[in-house]
């Protein structure tokens, strides 16, 4: 984790910040904790990514054998295909590397956030895990734009899938439907198929936005080996809502057209 040269923000770093800035770059703490020590000033942490990871300048990617989940800015765009990591032509030249989440603070509190794929030492990098779980917890309370970015890029990190937080993310009424439905997607393209159970509740929910059900409902159809097909087929039949109904037949029969054809 690095912190920006605080004599390149002097219009913007006190002497205080200025401070904080070196006790940040002290390895001794946590993320969590010496991050918020940078007042108004931009830090920079750089870690190592999964496998399937790549990016453009402004392109967070996570390719896989029947996908690649595409997220720019606070959209996220899925291509499917039995090729779609040689295939893909929206990111011919996606590259790999380490990714580095820059981060604008104001008051200790993250204000903006942006992450790009660069090409580091890897003496450079963070633990992937310690930089996923901290990104988590900025995309608990942060606004809609930094909270979508900071999935993303725990989503991306080397570590295994902190699938609970995202799911408490999907399920809090405090956060705006965007963030709920974007956190219920990255349930499903992260693979976690234990998590199958609790997405069917979620685009069952009859407080749950109609946004956040239709985000379930995809991340059910997104989760690998067509996991999320039983549960599907249950929503198609039963779910309270017709638009429910609608895009789980939707999603079940993408699944069973992907799945690879039975031997003879």
């Amino acid at each position: 984790h690095r912190t920006a040269d605080p004599a390149a923000h002097e219009p913007r770093t006190s002497s205080g910040a200025a401070e904080a800035l070196r006790e940040a770059a002290d390895p001794v703490g946590t993320l969590e904790t010496r991050i918020p020590t940078v007042q108004d000033a931009i830090t920079w942490m750089t870690f190592a990514t999964r496998p399937g990871a790549c990016g453009t300048a402004d392109l967070l990617v996570l390719r896989a054998a029947d996908r690649n989940v595409a997220v720019r800015g606070g959209r996220m765009d899925v291509g499917y295909s039995r090729r779609a990591a040689d295939n893909w032509n929206a990111v011919p030249s996606c590259a790999q590397g380490l990714l580095r989440v820059r981060l604008e603070m104001a008051d200790g509190r993250v204000r903006s956030l942006s992450g790009a794929i660069v090409d580091a030492a890897p003496e450079e990098a963070v633990d992937a895990g310690e930089a996923a779980g901290y990104l988590l917890s900025v995309a608990t309370s942060s606004p809609e734009p930094v909270a979508l970015l900071a999935m993303t890029a725990a989503v991306l990190a080397a570590a295994p899938v902190r699938s609970g937080a995202l799911l408490s993310i999907a399920e809090d009424a405090r956060r705006p439907d965007a963030v709920r439905a974007f956190a219920a997607r990255w349930l499903g393209h992260a693979g976690d198929a234990s998590i199958a159970p609790a997405l069917e509740r979620m685009a069952r929910g009859a407080s749950t936005p109609h946004a956040v059900h239709l985000a379930a409902v995809d991340a059910l159809g997104a989760l690998g080996g067509g996991t999320g097909s039983p549960h599907l087929a249950r929503l198609r039949d039963d779910a309270p809502d017709d638009r429910v109904r609608q895009a789980a037949a939707r999603q079940w029969d993408l699944v069973r057209a992907r799945l690879p054809a039975p031997g003879p």
